[in-house]
């Protein structure tokens, strides 16, 4: 962390047993999946192709892998 900061991605179970421990990203798999059907469902339905913006809210886990600011 002195040099170099390094972040992961999906808060895998294994980030807490790395030296140091990794601060991650946590993301919803299970809304994102949701959201993704519900998109495919809909085309189904209508056979067009919507522009869409979905945000979904992600947690920064703060391990040890990165140097405080």
């Amino acid at each position: 962390p002195e040099d170099l900061s390094i972040i992961g991605y999906n808060n895998d179970q294994g980030t807490v047993f790395t030296n140091p421990p990794l601060t991650t990203v946590n993301v919803p798999s299970a809304k994102m999946g949701e959201f993704g059907a519900r998109l495919i469902s809909i085309y189904l339905q209508e056979k067009r192709v919507h522009p869409v913006n979905i945000v979904v809210p992600c947690e920064l886990v703060i391990r040890e892998s990165c140097m405080q600011i």
